[in-house]
């Protein structure tokens, strides 16, 4: 699976912790991993544009560092490139050029975390499991979506995630690639991340230590 584009999609990692500090040295804190980044404003809103738009799909081309810059110019943010690039230096951004190798070395390097509560299907919809809180879900997602982000706490990080769904699937006779060949099943989950992040329903950050595979 590839997209219609070469250009980096670009990925937000580590978890907004509120602001800190009062007039000009007001700063926003992103965890990453288990250290804590200030960052000013312009640096936040770039790191958030990351995340993507909620409630829009993510697209043939994808959430890519253009459209991110793009929309970045769009806010009056000044010299957005520059910005990014301090971001992406400093590891609160990850760029991505979706290919299988780079996707695989993506997957090793970060870690998915959910932030809401698994509502499963409807009767009406038994192919989208719901996402949010309470009975009414903030996304609906397809099942390998909503099993890697429901089970990824369990796993050191996104490639073994993917192993692990994969693996479930053969385990119960399933025979569609997409599904039971984990470098597939990474690539649709690359996909479609930014659905994940946009709505705040999970946050990338860093793997947690393990061996590679």
């Amino acid at each position: 699976m590839r997209f219609g584009t070469r250009q980096p999609l670009i990925f937000p990692i580590g978890h907004s912790m509120g602001e800190v500090g009062d007039g000009p040295e007001r700063a926003h804190v992103i965890r990453r991993g288990g250290d804590l980044v200030e960052v000013d404003r312009r640096r936040f809103e770039l790191w958030r544009l990351a995340r993507g738009k909620k409630g829009e799909e993510p697209g043939r081309r994808g959430w890519t560092r253009r459209v991110v810059e793009r929309e970045a110019r769009r806010l009056g943010v000044a010299d957005p490139a520059a910005i990014v690039d301090g971001l992406v230096a400093d590891g609160l951004i990850a760029e991505l050029v979706p290919d299988r190798k780079a996707a695989h070395r993506f997957a090793l390097a970060y870690h998915l975390h959910p932030l809401m509560l698994g509502l499963g299907n409807t009767r009406l919809e038994p192919w989208l499991y719901g996402i949010g809180f309470g009975e009414e879900p903030v996304l609906r997602v397809r099942r390998d979506l909503f099993s890697i982000w429901e089970w990824a706490p369990g796993d050191d990080n996104l490639w073994k995630a993917c192993q692990a769904y994969a693996d479930v699937e053969v385990t119960a006779g399933g025979t569609d690639r997409d599904h039971t060949d984990p470098r597939r099943v990474l690539m649709r989950l690359v996909k479609s991340l930014h659905l994940f992040t946009s709505a705040s329903a999970a946050y990338l950050d860093v793997a947690r230590r393990s061996g590679a595979s």
